[in-house]
């Protein structure tokens, strides 16, 4: 029975790849964050048949002791991009713990790492779709991505260097439990234009005063769900990933035999992109309210081309945004989706 640690065990990424992992007979080891504040996540973690450690990514406690017992590795754990905290703990979290763990790994050889990186490398205000792993500029705007930038370095390097197996995975913004329907409301919208449409390195920026007046005179009429269309009459997309395609994309990288994928970077996300016309016009009426629609000076247009991932990795996604919807409905009204909601929302 192989023994696969997974750190961040307490995340809607790790906590529904510890269920699966169990379902399909591996021994689990769970890195955890050695804080009091995360006390009920790991209790919630703790039903599941997993052994617990605790540790600490920023200074490596644990680490190696964990690395030592594991035969594969899935590196989860990070510091998200939303949460209030210093620039140098995001750095400390998230660069200085990937140090750490392929320094473990290095020393205490595993058959497998998988390590988990993030859409944000790309940054989606800065960059041109379809992001496409080797070919797109890496310009993130914000501390998490550069560090998540780094860690990806890191991860290769590691591999090249010391034949530590790697597969790195970029999931672009996972959901799970209700958050398919709570992250297209116009609110999250109208503050994405207000912060980003004056930076000129941004794909937002507009010369138009207040290039949100449309949207925000939506918002203030009482519309929660706001369709945004650009110049062309285009609909805005974004291109999210349900959590259980992302734990295929973490089997898959465990067991695949290509061994032309260690080393690799893999985008992962939906088949396509979503279109808020799409995705509002399905949404709305399933809550029983209203949606209208904005037209706007620019275009938001998130693409992640994931045709490598499918080729070498022989990943399915198969979570549309009419699936998402359906089952956050499900899950908001207390059903069983098969799917462990965020301790953490985004």
């Amino acid at each position: 029975m192989e023994k696969v640690l997974v750190t961040g065990a307490t995340g809607r990424l790790g906590m529904n790849l510890v269920k699966t992992l169990d379902r399909r007979k591996y021994k689990i080891m769970s890195f955890c964050y050695d804080s009091p504040a995360e006390k009920h996540l790991r209790d919630k973690l703790s039903k599941l048949d997993t052994e617990i450690i605790l540790g600490d990514l920023s200074t490596g406690k644990g680490l190696d002791k964990a690395v030592k017992k594991a035969d594969s590795i899935v590196h989860c754990a990070a510091l998200m991009q939303e949460a209030r905290a210093p620039r140098e703990k995001f750095f400390d979290i998230n660069t200085k713990g990937a140090f750490y763990l392929m320094e473990a790994a290095r020393k205490h050889p595993v058959r497998r790492l998988v390590a988990i990186t993030t859409g944000a490398v790309y940054d989606v205000l800065t960059a041109k779709p379809p992001y496409k792993e080797d070919k797109t500029e890496l310009r993130p705007l914000g501390i998490y991505g550069m560090c998540k930038i780094l860690n990806e370095r890191l991860y290769v390097l590691y591999s090249f260097q010391f034949g530590v197996p790697t597969i790195v995975l970029r999931p672009n913004f996972i959901m799970a439990g209700t958050e398919p329907i709570e992250v297209w409301n116009s609110d999250t919208i109208l503050t994405v234009m207000k912060k980003n449409s004056a930076d000129k390195r941004t794909v937002l920026y507009s010369r138009k005063k207040k290039p949100w007046e449309k949207l925000e005179k939506a918002v203030k009429a009482g519309y929660r769900w706001v369709i945004p269309y650009g110049p062309g009459n285009r609909s805005w997309r974004w291109h999210v990933t349900d959590v259980r395609d992302v734990v295929q994309a973490c089997i898959l990288s465990l067991e695949t035999g290509n061994k032309k994928a260690i080393g690799e970077i893999f985008n992962v996300a939906a088949e396509k992109p979503q279109k808020f016309s799409d995705v509002i016009k399905y949404l709305a009426p399933r809550l029983g309210e209203e949606y209208t629609e904005a037209k706007l000076p620019v275009l938001w247009d998130v693409n992640l081309d994931i045709s490598k991932t499918k080729k070498m990795l022989k990943y399915k996604p198969r979570y549309d945004y009419r699936k998402m919807v359906d089952d956050a409905i499900r899950y908001r009204d207390g059903k069983d989706t098969g799917v462990i909601g965020p301790g953490i929302p985004h």
